[in-house]
């Protein structure tokens, strides 16, 4: 009876996080879908060229209008629409986002995601689509090149004017290739808009199998590639606890669960050149049973040696936040468990300290270091946190979606 009873139990273990998603999605799908009346739901399309915490800056926006069902893009907008940038921030920033990112994340429609908390993302970008684009949004919604590359592969290519986009190329063509056809940002701006609504459109014409299109979007969501908020307190109870939500867990009862989010600080779309590798380990050093945690982040510039010179301007940033062309800046910002305390950032091996920025943010400490590599340069950054107390449960970590999934290493502290 107990082997019996152990398997039904395994069984059951198996099952629930597939139950409990159906069950999510049964209720949150039909009300995005318009069930109860129209629904305006704001697309951030976002460059993971020019990484973000979430993903990348919103390179296009598109305004989703759903009723009963029937789904249209209604508006189209990009980040030159919202300029010049609000004078103050459209929302009331908290003491941890001022003190890490500033005032931007409320000024800029690009940076509304610098910070790694999406519901605070959805509220910036919702204040300031109604402020400059008149419409009322009730869902913001993000997603990557790399989802629509997902998609393809359950839809087939589209064409985009001259151009046939598919799963192979998708990625590539619209994170580089663009820059070189375009040298306009406003024409990239407008070919990034036309790939968003092809997809959309062969997506939504009936055609597409639906097992295909369903583990896409799985997939993308397991990367963390799809964000979602809605405005709606009820709705929103759906997306809490999963990873559409893009906010890490408020404790550590499921076990503790670390943070590496990536911004870009160069500027321009060398991002798309960032090779980038995670470690994470943990382990009981102490005799008072406190545990240790340890991030490692190891970061390289992949771009041509030449890069100064071959890439375009617009891809390098041209010197004109102060990174050299060719070069890669990035700030790395790892978030420790709640209740954690930082124990310093090192250089690799080296018992060189780098320069950081810490705060406290919804409990967790946040340590934020800035990095900058030349073509073929690369640096390892080692982040130590000690914990409040032994937690039961796995050790995990959300990491920013980059072009490439970034692997992730587990593996025990040696003390």
């Amino acid at each position: 009876v107990r082997e019996a009873v152990d398997t039904l139990l395994g069984l059951v273990n198996e099952v629930t996080g597939s139950v409990d998603t159906l069950d999510r999605t049964a209720h949150l799908v039909p009300a995005m879908l318009g069930q109860d009346g129209p629904r305006n739901t704001l697309l951030l399309v976002q460059n993971n060229a020019e990484l973000r915490a979430s993903g990348g800056v919103s390179g296009a926006l598109v305004l989703i209008r759903a009723d009963a069902g029937r789904i249209e893009m209604v508006k189209q907008a990009s980040t030159i629409d919202f300029n010049p940038p609000f004078d103050e921030p459209v929302l009331p920033l908290d003491e941890a986002t001022h003190a890490l990112f500033g005032d931007k994340p409320g000024q800029y429609i690009q940076d509304v995601n610098l910070l790694p908390w999406f519901d605070v993302s959805g509220e910036l970008a919702k204040a300031m689509w109604e402020s400059r684009m008149g419409d009322t949004v009730d869902a913001v919604v993000a997603v990557d090149p790399v989802l629509l590359s997902y998609l393809l592969d359950a839809t087939g290519s589209v064409n985009v004017g001259e151009v046939t986009l598919s799963a192979e190329n998708a990625v590539s063509l619209l994170l580089s290739e663009t820059y070189v056809r375009f040298p306009d940002p406003r024409d990239q701006d407008q070919f990034f808009a036309a790939a968003a609504q092809a997809v959309f459109g062969a997506v939504t014409d009936g055609k597409v199998e639906a097992r295909a299109l369903v583990e896409s979007l799985v997939r993308a969501g397991g990367e963390g590639r799809i964000r979602i908020w809605n405005a709606r307190p009820e709705e929103q109870l759906y997306v809490e606890g999963t990873t559409l939500s893009g906010v890490l867990p408020s404790d550590n009862v499921g076990g503790s669960r670390l943070g590496v989010y990536f911004n870009d600080a160069t500027g321009a779309k060398m991002d798309y050149y960032l090779g980038t590798e995670v470690k994470v380990a943990s382990g009981m050093c102490r005799a008072d049973g406190r545990p240790s945690f340890q991030v490692t982040v190891v970061l390289e510039n992949t771009a041509p040696l030449d890069a100064a010179e071959s890439l375009p301007e617009y891809v390098t940033g041209g010197g004109e936040y102060g990174v050299a062309p060719g070069r890669v800046a990035t700030v790395v910002t790892v978030y420790g468990p709640v209740g954690s305390e930082p124990q310093g950032v090192t250089y690799g091996n080296s018992i060189e300290h780098a320069i950081a920025q810490m705060a406290t943010d919804r409990g967790r400490p946040a340590v934020m270091v800035p990095t900058e590599l030349g073509p073929g340069e690369s640096v390892t950054l080692v982040y130590s946190f000690l914990g409040e107390k032994r937690e039961r449960g796995a050790l995990t970590v959300d990491v920013t979606p980059t072009l490439y999934v970034t692997e992730t290493q587990h593996r025990s502290l040696n003390c």
